[in-house]
């Protein structure tokens, strides 16, 4: 098991956990590439348990995480529930108490909020309840697949920055009695809406999925197909996708023949209704 990366565009670890920090921070105006106001994204989905906002810099003071985002997940590690911590962020959240998230949703920028003396994320990860006493070193279950993520070399513990690849959907056997897609490449992304800026999930499975619905986005010229409920994938035939529409049944024509032998008229009445023919037979007189 492993959650994404709470970034999505940099990714710089300035400060490890250990003892007396119990998280990850990630930033500290750290340039040419920037942590400034950049994407907090949801490490894995869930439920917004609590936040706050509004908040601005109040370092010296004690207000430990100004705004944050704390997330309930669906998922388990140990058969423990899992939560994260989003700490310092900017005002402006983009999610609220009690919303459902998806994995690599933004909720929020990065900011310098609360005890802080710079712009970054403090990042915690918290397994069996929702305390603060609960925080385990996150790096071991983080893992980047997120598209474009830059890794600034000079982070922390550089060597145990994991990363994967990981495919979105489960293709199905063809049904000519369903309009189909089939996803000819390996490298096309599957997102959370029929948009670009849509969150990316990961990448399409190859193979056959049904078409559940297709949409034109007018921003970015695509038709997008949803081949599972909220995973989207834009069409481009024979380079990203191929088109399976249904087949329909076969045309019935009338088919007369000449006069044949009466042992020879079942058979042909047979075959005729085999395939579909509207069929006249007419016996031999003779």
């Amino acid at each position: 098991m492993a959650l994404i990366y709470p970034l999505s565009v940099y990714l710089k670890i300035t400060q490890i956990y250990h003892a007396n920090h119990l998280g990850v921070d990630f930033g500290w105006n750290d340039y040419p590439q920037g942590a400034c106001n950049q994407p907090i994204i949801a490490a894995e989905s869930g439920i917004v348990l609590d936040c706050a906002d509004g908040y601005g810099n109040t370092y010296p003071s004690r207000r430990i995480y100004g705004n944050y985002v704390n997330i309930s997940h669906d998922i388990k590690i140990g058969g423990k529930n899992v939560y994260t911590m989003y700490g310092h962020l900017l005002k402006g959240l983009t999610v609220k108490k009690g919303q459902r998230v998806r994995k690599g949703q933004v909720i929020g920028y990065m900011g310098n909020s609360g005890y802080s003396n710079g712009q970054h994320l403090h990042f915690e990860l918290r397994i069996g309840s929702n305390a603060k006493a609960n925080s385990i070193d996150p790096i071991e279950y983080l893992a980047i697949e997120n598209e474009g993520l830059y890794v600034n070399p000079n982070s922390k513990e550089f060597e145990r920055i994991k990363h994967r690849r990981t495919t979105v959907g489960t293709p199905v056997p063809r049904d000519t009695t369903k309009d189909q897609i089939e996803i000819v490449t390996s490298t096309l992304n599957a997102r959370s809406e029929p948009k670009l800026s849509g969150s990316r999930l990961g990448y399409a499975t190859m193979g056959i999925f049904n078409i559940y619905g297709e949409t034109k986005s007018e921003t970015d010229e695509y038709t997008w197909a949803e081949i599972e409920s909220g995973v989207f994938v834009a069409e481009k035939e024979g380079v990203y996708t191929k088109k399976l529409p249904k087949e329909t049944a076969a045309s019935t024509f009338s088919v007369i023949f000449p006069y044949v032998s009466k042992g020879d008229k079942d058979y042909l009445l047979a075959v005729a209704k085999t395939l579909e023919l509207d069929t006249v037979v007419n016996e031999n007189k003779n």
